[in-house]
């Protein structure tokens, strides 16, 4: 499958993976006092949420995208969650709710990579950074996993193209890890 974390119960487990990745960075990155840490933790928790409403599993229990993912894209319904929800109810102010929407509206970095606007802010920034190494991760986990029940040797590397980032992983250590 093309998607990351694709089995179900994936998007918990990718969302726990962002939301710890982006605190990690903004923890070692403390000294940068500007980092609104309610905006990343929210928008961490949040960002692929508009994926409930446009992804579906399958008969193999994997997720699919469905109709609405094309036409419409999980971030949409995602910073609809924040728009539209009770704000004054929890206190959160209307600039927050807006700080977290571009959050989530640029977690893919840009918009050839089908962001609705590229990161304009340093909670946006880590938000993605957090965002593509945790689908990173599951993609190497695909690929390991495709290549050892086909019995496939590939050499050193196992090279994964997705999108625009061409990314290799050391099959030899990771092996040696799993010892």
């Amino acid at each position: 499958s093309k998607i990351h974390h694709s089995f179900q119960g994936g998007l918990i487990v990718h969302t726990s993976e962002v939301v710890i990745l982006s605190e990690s960075a903004r923890v070692e990155m403390s000294k940068y006092k500007f980092i609104n840490k309610d905006v990343l933790r929210c928008a961490a928790i949040l960002h692929d949420m508009g994926k409930i409403k446009t992804y579906e599993l399958n008969d193999l229990g994997t997720a699919e995208a469905s109709s609405e993912e094309y036409s419409i894209g999980h971030m949409y319904f995602g910073m609809d969650l924040v728009r539209n929800g009770e704000l004054e109810k929890f206190g959160i102010s209307e600039r927050f709710a807006e700080e977290v929407m571009h959050c989530i509206a640029s977690h893919h970095g840009r918009k050839d990579l089908g962001s609705y606007v590229s990161v304009q802010s340093i909670e946006a920034t880590i938000l993605h950074g957090a965002d593509m190494v945790s689908a990173r991760c599951s993609g190497f986990e695909q690929e390991i996993q495709i290549t050892v029940k086909s019995g496939l040797e590939l050499g050193k590397y196992i090279k994964i193209k997705e999108d625009k980032y061409p990314i290799s992983i050391g099959i030899q250590d990771y092996f040696n890890k799993l010892k």
